[in-house]
């Protein structure tokens, strides 16, 4: 490489990392291990899509079996907002803790606290009724999901005569924005005997989903569980952590079992106050979907257990999406015209900013996905790998990767030069194919977009490469790979990371 010419600099960047350096084609060391696929409420049977790191009346269905001793709604009955006494360290929630009484935790305790603002964290907020306290979710741009038993009036099995608040994103003791319930539909009058009906959906006076985002829902087939293991994610306001002043989020959590009377039993780490969370994933296609609602916690005897492990035993306890569904598809498409099952988010999800001083850049990236600081240099060719990005699940998608390289030059090269060596260089290859070249911007500088397809052994990989030249001496360039069938998955957060990328 020593003694080829400056223009032909760029065959290091556009093909080197592409071949060599930077595609991975092993499993992640650490990827998430799987612990719903169609957007909307259509149920899914078999294997759905891997997600990435929603009627009224009364039923008549009772719950079959589980309201023998053990079937407790997890609302908030006191308000934790105030100080209370509590056992050394409570707010920390460590592992292996001694919870409260009232409190199912299977195992570590797994729950960190909520303190983005980023959808779709901006879609949870605390419920709040009087003096107690439980967890909403904005399903639409003025409406949220809950736990009937949230807002009832269990002594006289009557809507409640408090104020209904939804405090969004919650934290800290205080919400920026909140908003008073002003209509309700309920799925029973009486959860406690009608638990698999145990919903309610609200109707808020500001429409604070058209700022912060909504979630959509999604009907899965759990009748074998075991193969969406670890999937999913609850985030509530459980009294317990941080006395209730901010959410605790527990992600990588399972659905367990489907019982009979439209129960699910999960592993999710709740105690009261978490009622009426949102079990969800996020899909990429699709966004943010609740596929199960927290209602309540199976206990035998007085006392809640924190276990070593797992039991069905004394599990807790989810309403199914099929409950509620019709009620909330009728208000968001029919009343107002929202595509049925499908979320809204403010951008493309929760996005972390990388920034790097020592090469003046910035850019935003997925904050599941995974971020390695690379700074790795190659004197002879002077080219600096700055970092990369990867989806959360690698081993699901090992040739997905976008990399950010800086190359120098010995002599000045316009942007139109460094674009044409790019195309011919690739060109020689054999199975390269450029197929588009646009004119865009980077970081405020005039760039080129170039996309061209390649194989590696039996894989047929699709490639995106922007590039600026910085100063006639300089090459920024920001390189997304990934296996043609999964290269659409990411291309809108791709597109969006190019979008945000700055220089310092």
């Amino acid at each position: 490489m020593a003694n080829q010419s400056t223009k032909m600099h760029f065959l290091t960047v556009a093909l080197l990392l592409a071949i060599a350096g930077c595609t991975d084609s092993s499993p992640a060391g650490n990827s998430t291990s799987s612990k719903g696929s169609n957007p909307g409420s259509s149920q899914e049977k078999g294997s759905p899509a891997k997600p990435m790191q929603v009627e009224a009346g009364s039923s008549t269905a009772k719950n079959s079996g589980w309201n023998e001793p053990g079937f407790d709604p997890q609302g908030g009955e006191t308000d934790w907002s105030k100080p209370k006494s509590s056992p050394s360290g409570l707010s920390a929630a460590p592992a292996n803790r001694l919870l409260p009484e009232w409190t199912n935790i299977h195992g570590k305790d797994d729950r960190v606290p909520m303190t983005s603002e980023q959808y779709p964290w901006s879609a949870i907020g605390r419920i709040k009724v009087g003096n107690s306290a439980c967890t909403g979710t904005l399903v639409g741009e003025d409406l949220v999901l809950t736990n009937a038993h949230c807002v009832i009036d269990d002594t006289f099995k009557t809507l409640t005569r408090e104020k209904v608040w939804f405090e969004r994103n919650y934290k800290n003791g205080s919400a920026k924005d909140k908003a008073i319930a002003t209509e309700f539909w309920l799925g029973t009058d009486d959860p406690s005997q009608f638990g698999s009906q145990d919903w309610a959906i609200l109707r808020i006076d500001k429409p604070l989903g058209a700022k912060y985002g909504y979630m959509g829902w999604r009907t899965l087939d759990f009748s074998n569980p075991s193969t969406m293991a670890d999937w999913f994610v609850l985030a509530g306001y459980s009294g317990d952590f941080q006395r209730g002043k901010t959410a605790g989020i527990h992600s990588g959590c399972s659905i367990t079992r489907q019982v009979a009377g439209g129960f699910l039993l999960h592993d999710c780490d709740t105690t009261r106050g978490s009622s009426g969370s949102g079990i969800f994933a996020f899909w990429p296609n699709s966004g943010a979907q609740i596929i199960a609602l927290n209602s309540a916690e199976l206990r035998y005897g007085e006392k809640s257990r924190h276990l070593d492990k797992y039991s069905d035993r004394y599990a807790n306890i989810a309403v199914m999406v099929s409950a509620f569904a019709p009620k909330l598809e009728e208000l968001r498409d029919g009343a107002k015209g929202f595509d049925p099952g499908k979320h809204n988010s403010p951008g493309l999800g929760s996005f972390s900013l990388y920034e790097n001083s020592n090469q003046k850049i910035k850019i935003k990236y997925p904050q599941a996905w995974r971020l390695e600081e690379l700074n790795r240099k190659n004197s002879i060719i002077k080219l600096t790998e700055i970092v990369s990005f990867a989806p959360p699940r690698r081993a699901e998608a090992p040739f997905t990767e976008v990399t950010i390289t800086a190359e120098e030059f010995s002599e000045p090269l316009t942007l139109d030069e460094y674009r044409e060596v790019a195309a011919k260089e690739v060109k020689k290859f054999s199975g390269y194919n450029v197929t588009t070249k646009d004119k865009i911007t980077l970081g405020g500088q005039p760039a080129y977009k170039i996309y061209y397809s390649r194989d590696d052994g039996d894989k047929r990989l699709k490639v995106v490469q922007a590039f600026a030249v910085r100063g006639s001496n300089r090459a920024y360039v920001i390189t997304y790979t990934a296996e043609l069938d999964k290269h659409d998955s990411f291309l809108k957060e791709v597109e969006a990371m190019i979008d945000s990328f700055q220089f310092l």
